[in-house]
């Protein structure tokens, strides 16, 4: 999920940038998560596109392009208020944000050694 090469680019090579921007996506990626979950549930989608558009943000500051498309296609449903096709993304959104949680991880414990 994650390109390591875009994402060793992304923070030119800085180990110590990599480290804290790897922390910061595990510190807001499941707040995001819950509010989206809930956000669709109650069914409110236009009024709360902010945390799909901030989820976009993170995948693509990982270099996780597949997981950003997913993101953007969930905004994408929201903005149009298409309760059904949200919910199949924000499952879609569960499946790649895991799996991007646990590459990010790995990679945070290649760098502690």
């Amino acid at each position: 999920m994650i390109d390591r090469e875009d994402l060793m680019e992304i923070v030119d090579n800085d180990d110590e940038i990599l480290s804290e921007l790897i922390l910061a996506f595990d510190e807001d990626y499941d707040p995001i998560v819950k509010r989206l979950e809930v956000t669709i549930a109650e069914g409110e989608l236009i009024h709360r596109t902010r945390d799909a558009h901030s989820l976009k943000g993170i995948f693509s500051t990982l270099g996780a392009s597949e997981a950003r498309d997913i993101a953007a296609k969930l905004e994408t449903a929201m903005k149009e208020g298409d309760l059904p096709a949200s919910e199949a993304l924000l499952g879609e959104i569960l499946k790649a944000g895991e799996a991007v949680k646990t590459e990010a991880r790995d990679i945070l414990s290649d760098l502690r050694g």
